[in-house]
């Protein structure tokens, strides 16, 4: 119980802290600074209290009272918590600074050999102990040696790798012909374009919570991508170098689309000259003046064939249960998608395009012509590949090789898209049918288990307590010998399954033989030759 309420009272301030977090975000403060000033300012409490108060009678933190180490617990990170929050909340909104030219910090450059010292010194202090346990046990300074230094790499590595962007970031873009420019409006930058398990997803992104391991659960295994963290390597690699002008409010480049950051008097031009330049112009839809004017200049400076326009993926998902998860969300899905379709061609509108209005579904690549009509590419895509080679074949060749013909679904009639070369290959099934018809394919646990995966927790639990229960009934001492047999307890239903399964072939090969045994075979005796054939014989 007392450890229950320690760890209560520790909470707490993590409340008011988090609350000032925000606050501070919203209001336009950046990441890195917050975080210094709350490190430098809970420092400072502990450093305050310490020249205050002093130290304990006797100097020695064994002979430390109780309400002594409460105080140094709780009580200081409360009332620093409570103070941060009251002063997030007074603060005034920091203005954003519009700023052109290449940025320019030496922030993550400093922050990342901060890391590297103290993470260093952390690692030192922990091997010391190995030799020396004095207050680290020997077997717990392994485990922190370990801990410490992937943290100390990984940490560091992203912050020099920020630096390295900033220094990378070219005050003017070059002039290339082949350069893909990126539109969108700049409060819209960072909306999410797909959302999916880091697994799959971090490959796309240099995210930190894409490649940190983190606790287990859902939301830490969920991360969301923009569409140019997730296209950004596809469409260099294939088309050409992506570019687009930056929010002068940036304080770093982001990471994504190389940017220019033009003066505010001659940003117009710069747009122009880039749209002449570039082969293809990727727009991310959203509502703002200066996209609107960028969608018209388009427009009428005969550039429509350049635009292309994307709908977001289906998420990404590899959890069990996952298809009868998407199932049951699909319609939800759908209507989310038309609104934002019907949004986007209410946008395209007002520039003077013709964008049809029925939506083309998840992971569709659109292009214009010249009149600016659109023309659906690819529909279905769930890779950046799948986004970026019909469009590398429009504009290289202007041939549709994706998904883009529309045909009735099989079972339930509803419109979707095949290609008419490789990509015509399919099962003719909508989205919906053709999960129905791969679940229904599954054994009865494997839809059991599809349908409501909760069974399979609740049966990895079970699992684990049979298999200690074999051990101890085996007398089997090690541990060990319970996670050797925890894999094949927890596999035997499916074991179970498959020999019913291979014995119902069985069965049924048997059947078959044995009724083809039994069908009369006629006879081949002169008894039952006709007469005619006799009579010629």
């Amino acid at each position: 119980m007392d450890t229950l309420i320690l760890a209560i009272l520790l909470a707490v301030p993590i409340v008011p802290t988090v609350f000032a977090w925000f606050r501070l975000r919203t209001k336009g403060y950046g990441r890195a600074l917050i975080a210094i000033c709350f490190v430098a300012s809970i420092l400072a409490c502990y450093l305050a209290n310490s020249i205050l108060l002093g130290t304990s009678e006797s100097g020695s933190p064994g002979s430390m009272g109780k309400s002594e180490a409460l105080w140094l617990l709780f009580g200081i990170p409360l009332i620093w918590s409570l103070l941060a929050a009251g002063l997030a909340y007074g603060l005034p909104a920091r203005k954003s600074r519009r700023i052109s030219g290449p940025r320019r910090s030496p922030v993550p450059r400093l922050l990342a050999w901060l890391i590297v010292v103290v993470g260093g010194a952390t690692s030192l202090f922990f091997l010391w102990q190995l030799f020396d346990p004095t207050i680290v046990p020997r077997n717990e300074g392994i485990n922190a040696i370990l801990v410490t230094t992937c943290l100390t790499l990984l940490l560091a590595g992203y912050c020099f790798g920020i630096d390295r962007r900033v220094k990378a970031a070219p005050a003017v873009l070059a002039e290339s012909e082949g350069s893909v420019l990126y539109l969108r409006a700049f409060d819209a930058e960072r909306q999410p374009f797909v959302s999916g398990d880091r697994s799959v997803l971090r490959r796309y992104t240099n995210q930190l919570k894409a490649h940190v391991p983190l606790a287990r659960g859902k939301r830490n295994r969920t991360i969301h991508l923009t569409l140019e963290d997730y296209l950004e390597e596809a469409i260099t690699s294939k088309i050409g170098p992506f570019v687009g002008l930056g929010n002068p409010a940036d304080s770093l480049p982001p990471d994504g689309a190389t940017r220019e950051y033009a003066p505010d008097a001659n940003w117009k031009e710069r747009f122009l000259a880039l749209a002449q330049n570039a082969k293809c112009i990727v727009i991310a839809l959203g509502e703002s003046d200066n996209l609107q004017w960028e969608l018209r200049q388009i427009r009428e400076q005969g550039l429509s064939q350049k635009l292309c326009l994307f709908t977001s993926p289906r998420p990404v998902d590899r959890e069990l249960g996952s298809l009868s998860r998407a199932l049951r969300s699909e319609a939800a899905r759908k209507d989310a998608l038309a609104a934002s379709w019907a949004s986007s061609c209410e946008t395209m509108r007002r520039a003077g395009y013709d964008c049809d209005p029925v939506c083309p579904g998840p992971g569709a690549v659109t292009a214009f012509d010249q009149n600016g009509k659109s023309l659906l590419l690819t529909t279905e895509a769930s890779s950046p590949d799948e986004y970026i080679n019909p469009a590398v074949d429009w504009f290289n060749t202007g041939t549709k090789s994706g998904r883009w013909m529309p045909v009735s679904c099989k079972n339930c009639q509803e419109t979707i898209y095949q290609g008419t070369g490789p990509a015509a290959s399919g099962s003719g099934l909508c989205f919906s049918c053709q999960g129905e018809a791969e679940i229904a394919r599954k054994s009865r646990l494997g839809r059991a288990v599809e349908r409501h995966p909760v069974l399979g927790s609740i049966w990895g639990l079970l699992s684990l307590v049979i298999a200690a229960l074999v051990a101890v009934f085996l007398s089997l001492g090690s541990k060990w010998w319970v996670v050797a047999l925890w894999p094949l307890v927890l596999a035997t239903p499916w074991v179970v399954m498959a020999g019913f399964r291979r014995l119902g072939r069985v069965r049924l090969h048997g059947d078959m033989v044995s009724s083809s045994t039994s069908t009369p075979v006629p006879s081949t005796d002169s008894t039952d030759v006709p007469p005619h054939d006799s009579q010629s014989r």
